[in-house]
Parts: C-alpha cells; structure tokens; sequence
C-alpha cells in the first residue's frame, strides 16, 4: 500500500491545480492579452444589470465538500459582470470537485485588493494590472504557473504575443497570463496642425516634442493651448518613456 499524503494535504494540492487551471481557463476565455503597462481603470458597472450571484454559482452538494476558490476581478459594465459569472458557472458545471465563486470589485480595485491581502483574506485568483505584477511577484504572492503549463498540453500559450507574456515572466517563471491589452491612440486637431505648418502627424519622440511646442498657444506670458495633453497615468506614460528610450 502506498502511503497518501494527510487531507489538508492533498486538498491544498488539489486547490492549487485549480487556482492555476482557473486562472488559464479566464484568460483563454477572454484571449485578448495584457501588455507592459497595461490601461486598467477602475470603474463602476452600468446600473441596468445588477452585480447579484446567480444561484447557478451555489455549491453542489456532496459527501465531500469541493475546494472552493475565490476568483476577484474589476469589472467595467454589467455585461461584463454577466460574462464573468456565465465563465465561472461554466468552470462549476465541469468540476463537481472544485467550486468557483466570483467576487467581481466595482471601485478602487487595487486598493481594495492589496487590503484584503494584508489582511490575509486574498482571492485565491484576481486579475492584476501588469505594472503592479513585479510588487506582487517579489513579495512571493504569485504562484509560479510552469510546472502546469509544461505538464498539460491543454496549456497552450504559443498564441500569445510573447511581449505580453514578458510582462508577468520573472527569472524565466511565468506568474500569470495575459488577460487583455489596448494600443494607444494619439488623437488631432487637424485644423491647428494646418495653422502651426504641421503637415503630417508625429512619427517620432522628437518630432511628437517639436509639434507640441508649435501647438503651445500662449497669451501674457500664460498658456492658453496645450499642444498636448496626456492623462498622468502610468499606462500611458510609459508608452511616451519607451519611444524616447529607443527613437
């Protein structure tokens, strides 16, 4: 006879299958990737659907009880809500030994979520911006994800653009997979290029620098016009940072 490791054990073994299992199911589910510097904002849901759990989301009964595990996430809309909560019944209806419940955050993601973690009471699975993975990764609060992406070839990962993958690889492991991702897009007055002698929009760090002074309107010594305007977020800014650093 072979000796089985204690419940606790093997429960915490199983649970930890599952985190990880989840947490790809979510992204291929959603498959649209993270990128370095990712746009996460926190915002509230369309008051047209409500942010109740269905009772599809209940745990089943049995002579065992499931592990159970928590999944967090921001949510945007009530459609996203709803699209969430269908991926995690969905995940429930496949896995009478796991038990999934979505706890989505509607304000102050990464507050709330850093609190709880203090606290000792994290999610066991939460979507996390990719400029705040390397915090997390150095505090040992990510599970490394290699050893189930190279033991099950359901773990297909050779879609995602690897610069998204990059952003959550530290020393060659893997701490999470890309969720989603959005380029940039730089916005302008066509009109105001004419009249400043612009005649083609910004290719470059240096010709983006040139064209906004020629934009700059001032009036008494005072700005009247920005020649441009960039919202002080990280996501955004580092875009500017890494097209100055390479031409």
């Amino acid at each position: 006879m072979i000796d089985k490791p204690p419940l606790n054990k093997r429960r915490k073994a199983n649970k930890n299958r599952a985190i990880s299992t989840l947490a790809y199911i979510v992204i291929i589910v959603l498959v649209i990737a993270v990128i370095a510097g990712v746009i996460i904002l926190t915002r509230t849901p369309s008051s047209s659907s409500s942010l109740t759990t269905t009772s599809s989301t209940s745990p089943p009964t049995s002579a065992q009880a499931p592990v159970q595990i928590v999944f967090a996430g921001w949510v945007s809309s009530g459609a996203e809500y709803q699209f969430d909560q269908e991926m995690v019944n969905a995940f429930n209806a496949q896995h009478t030994d796991v038990h999934v419940v979505f706890q989505p955050i509607t304000s102050d993601y990464d507050t709330k979520l850093k609190t709880e973690i203090a606290a000792g009471d994290a999610p066991d699975v939460f979507y996390v911006d990719s400029s705040e993975a390397y915090s997390y990764i150095q505090n040992g609060l990510l599970l490394p994800l290699n050893q189930y992406i190279n033991s099950d070839p359901t773990y297909n990962i050779s879609d995602f653009i690897p610069e998204t993958l990059q952003a959550f690889t530290y020393n060659g492991n893997i701490y999470a997979i890309p969720k989603d991702w959005s380029p940039l897009g730089l916005f302008y007055n066509v009109k105001m290029f004419e009249q400043a002698g612009i005649t083609s929009p910004p290719t470059t760090w240096q010709q983006l620098y040139q064209d906004a002074q020629k934009l700059t309107i001032k009036s008494n010594g005072k700005v009247v016009t920005y020649g441009l305007a960039l919202p002080p977020d990280m996501a955004r800014i580092l875009a500017f940072v890494y097209l100055a650093e390479n031409g």
